[in-house]
């Protein structure tokens, strides 16, 4: 799986989140969140949102990095195959 999220790759994402209420309907899939995170960005991304986590739990300032402007994709972009 080739993951692109424009929102991590211009610095616009500080957590990654599971919506984990409703466990008999659908899986908790947070690791493979994080495995798949890992090996795009690199595992220090993931260290970092981890630690965000905590952060923001424990009420102090997350780490975050400068944002940068999202890359639009042109059209014909829309159409190549990832796999």
């Amino acid at each position: 799986m080739k993951l692109k999220l424009p929102i991590i790759e211009s610095n616009q994402a500080h957590f990654i989140a599971s919506d984990a209420h409703n466990l008999s309907g659908r899986s908790f899939r947070l690791r493979e969140a994080y495995d798949e995170i890992g090996k795009e960005f690199g595992r220090d991304l993931v260290y970092m949102f981890q630690e965000n986590a905590e952060l923001v739990v424990e009420g102090n300032t997350i780490y975050r990095q400068p944002p940068q402007e999202v890359r639009r994709k042109n059209f014909w972009e829309y159409f190549k195959r990832t796999w």
